[in-house]
């Protein structure tokens, strides 16, 4: 269709070159899409649309640019990643899903601006490291870089402090220095001044002492190394799913854990730090 826009005559070398393809796989290709009554093609000739062809043609050229423009405007994906993305999606998307993008994507521009939606998107993909210095107590993090000099830098990752590593900011002295976290069961103190120099991004996690009911993934242990192996006896470890059934008068938490029901006390819940669970069905 792009070809023919340019008024040239369309062979398959044409066809091969534009598509980066071998001859015989355009030839099998212009088969199957002549048997769909979308294309002619002039023995050792040139290649035409049919009228069904050009109008499938113009559909997919719309869903291209719808698409491309959700991705490269809407989400800020590179441009040719955008474009890439956008040629597989075409062929794939179905029809009500397309109209759907279509309202969902007027939706969007009427209640929010491009700028709020690039805001929040930076902030979800690419979010802002702090040093570990400035994260409150009782935080889970991980760990994105350490900036330090060479041996600073290097006793620090001989702790386990690495890139991605997640780390649990226990407490810190009343100056902050020094500062308690939790690498791993293993407890670690470091200087203010060390702490300083880890940049970390903290994730949103929430005791299961504090939950009323709902799905979690399990994230963090706060307990001692053999508390760890009881709760990971009873199922209890992190990347898990729990469903929390509810929280009674008592404090006891009623949760279900690999299909079987367990009752929690409050000393055990508050140990057991959860992060939201989105349903990838």
């Amino acid at each position: 269709w792009n070809l023919s826009k340019e008024g040239k005559i369309v062979r398959v070398k044409d066809l091969a070159e534009a598509l980066n393809l071998r001859g015989g796989t355009v030839v099998s290709g212009l088969k199957n899409l002549a048997q769909k009554g979308l294309v002619v093609h002039h023995h050792y000739g040139h290649i035409e649309l049919t009228q069904a062809g050009k109008i499938a043609a113009m559909e997919i050229l719309q869903k291209h640019s719808v698409i491309f423009d959700f991705l490269r405007n809407g989400l800020k994906v590179e441009e040719q990643l955008a474009e890439k993305d956008a040629c597989a999606l075409e062929h794939y998307i179905s029809e009500e899903t397309f109209h759907r993008l279509i309202h969902f994507l007027e939706y969007i521009k009427e209640k929010l601006s491009l700028e709020e939606l690039h805001k929040f998107l930076d902030e979800k993909v690419n979010p802002k490291t702090i040093p570990l210095s400035e994260v409150e107590e009782d935080s889970l993090v991980i760990v994105k870089n350490i900036e330090a000099p060479r041996n600073i830098k290097q006793r620090l990752l001989d702790l386990g402090i690495l890139p991605n590593k997640e780390i649990f900011k226990e407490k810190e002295a009343p100056l902050g220095d020094p500062i308690e976290i939790i690498i791993g069961g293993t407890h670690i103190s470091l200087g203010k001044k060390e702490a300083e120099k880890i940049f970390v991004v903290k994730k949103e996690t929430i005791k299961l002492s504090e939950v009323k009911k709902g799905n979690f993934y399990i994230s963090f242990l706060k307990a001692s190394p053999q508390q760890i192996k009881n709760l990971y006896e009873i199922g209890i470890n992190p990347g898990k799913i729990i469903e929390v059934l509810e929280k009674k008068e008592s404090g006891n938490i009623l949760v279900k854990l690999d299909g079987n029901n367990l009752i929690l006390d409050d000393a055990i819940s508050s140990s057991i730090y959860l992060e939201a669970y989105h349903d990838k069905k």
